[in-house]
């Protein structure tokens, strides 16, 4: 009977034991459930806050971008109204060219025909100044001529004056002759008279061919006269030619301005339409993208709705994950364990060799890799290590590490303050067992800190 009852309390106790490791088992599953709840609980605040400025953000530049649509569709319709104008205005310059084109036309042909009949002009004025020059050899001919008569009128006049002294000296020879020379002196009468009308007649002779002379010296005169005019009027004639040839070049180059300006003009009338098009096109987007905005925003406004939810939802969690970790906490598991259990100084030791390798301070993954694993290789009790940039990310974890950021970690802020820290013994959510946390900061050549390094160590 003693055996029975011995063996059945030994059963009892055993049972009673075993039970008390699950409660413990479940205590701290528990315990590292709460304990990432609350993590996630932190990184979740964490994210509301990052949603919630990037909510505000997103609001700020929609009623900018909103705003500055509205600027930009009136600025757009500005533009569309000058460009209106502006194809109003080359519809003007193209009508105008086409105009200036036609009278360009006009006034080419026209100065052709003007060239023409200069040309013509000119021919009539090279032949009479080729009849003026015969003309003035005639009459140069007919001078000499003149000149001739007035000789021959000359000589007569001499052989008068010889006839008339003959017959006077015949008068007085017959007058001696007495009876025998008056018929003699009959004869030399007659002479005489016939010597008075041939006188007479060379006289009005002279008298007509003095007149003949001044008419011809004025025929002279007026030729040259004539002569001078129609010089002049060639020379006349070729300086308008060479200026109409000028003009006519001057027009030709109107005229391929002309039509330059009208190409362009139409150029520019077809280049309008197509910006006019487009800016319809750009007032329709940005029209469209102007609702777009007000439903962004409307968006925005559910999104942070639901950003305030969550963080409701995120406090809930938080205050479930304070009372079951109130409740766990009054099981007192935790505080039978003494950390006096591993050796602190010597952890210490370990973490300020890591921080201090010059290797650790390039924050290379791959040398965090090799350095933190050969560390971790080396010692049985050492659960966890892993670092972390100064933003809170990870440069290299093993395990890999269950949170995205660190920053709100107690073991990463206080080692960012200062000094080496030693976290109160907890439950590991790696192992489901008790540890402590050891972590110290990276500080760099010029003593800014620009990371740390941390290690979960097992408490036996």
């Amino acid at each position: 009977m003693m055996t029975l009852s011995k063996k059945d309390d030994q059963a009892q106790f055993q049972k009673q034991e075993d039970q008390i490791e699950s409660i413990k088992s479940f205590a701290n599953e528990s315990q590292v459930v709460s304990d990432q709840v609350t993590a996630v609980v932190e990184e979740m605040k964490e994210s509301i806050k990052q949603l919630t400025a990037i909510a505000d953000r997103s609001t700020s530049d929609i009623i900018v971008l909103d705003k500055n649509t509205v600027e930009s569709v009136n600025k757009i319709e500005k533009t569309f109204s000058a460009l209106q104008q502006l194809a109003s205005t080359s519809e003007n310059i193209s009508a105008s060219s086409c105009y200036m084109n036609q009278k360009s036309e006009a006034t080419k042909t026209t100065i052709g025909e003007i060239n023409q009949k200069l040309s013509i002009t000119k021919s009539v004025m090279d032949e009479l100044l080729t009849y003026n020059q015969k003309m003035d050899e005639k009459i140069r001919e007919l001078t000499k001529h003149t000149s001739k008569i007035d000789e021959i009128n000359l000589f007569i006049k001499e052989i008068v004056t010889q006839t008339s002294l003959l017959s006077l000296n015949a008068s007085i020879e017959a007058a001696r002759a007495g009876e025998y020379g008056r018929g003699f002196s009959v004869v030399a009468q007659e002479i005489k008279k016939l010597a008075g009308q041939s006188h007479e007649a060379v006289g009005r002779s002279s008298e007509i061919l003095a007149a003949v002379e001044q008419g011809v010296n004025e025929v002279v005169a007026s030729v040259e006269a004539e002569k001078a005019a129609v010089s002049a009027g060639v020379n006349e004639v070729a300086l308008i030619n060479e200026a109409m040839k000028s003009i006519s070049e001057r027009i030709n180059h109107v005229n391929e301005l002309v039509s330059k300006t009208n190409v362009a003009s139409m150029e520019q009338t077809h280049l309008t339409t197509e910006a006019t098009e487009m800016l319809e096109e750009v007032v329709r987007v940005t029209n469209e993208n102007a609702e777009q905005f007000h439903k962004t925003a409307d968006q925005m406004e559910i999104q942070r709705t639901q950003i305030n939810q969550l963080e409701k939802i995120s406090d809930s969690l938080k205050k479930s994950s304070s009372e079951l970790i109130t409740s766990i906490q009054k099981f007192d598991f935790l505080e039978e364990l003494e950390i006096d259990t591993v050796n602190i100084d010597d952890l210490t030791t370990q973490m300020n060799y890591l921080v201090l390798n010059s290797e650790i301070v390039t924050l290379d993954p791959k040398i965090h890799e090799k350095i933190l694993l050969q560390h971790f290789s080396k010692y049985d009790n050492i659960e966890a290590i892993w670092s972390n940039r100064i933003d809170g990310t990870f440069i290299f974890s093993n395990p890999p590490a269950g949170l995205m950021n660190a920053k709100s970690r107690d073991w990463f802020i206080k080692a960012i303050e200062g000094g080496v820290f030693i976290s109160p013994a907890y439950v590991s959510a790696i192992t489901k067992k008790p540890c402590i946390t050891i972590s110290k900061a990276i500080i760099d050549r010029s003593g800014k800190k620009v990371g740390l390094v941390g290690m979960d160590v097992k408490l036996d």
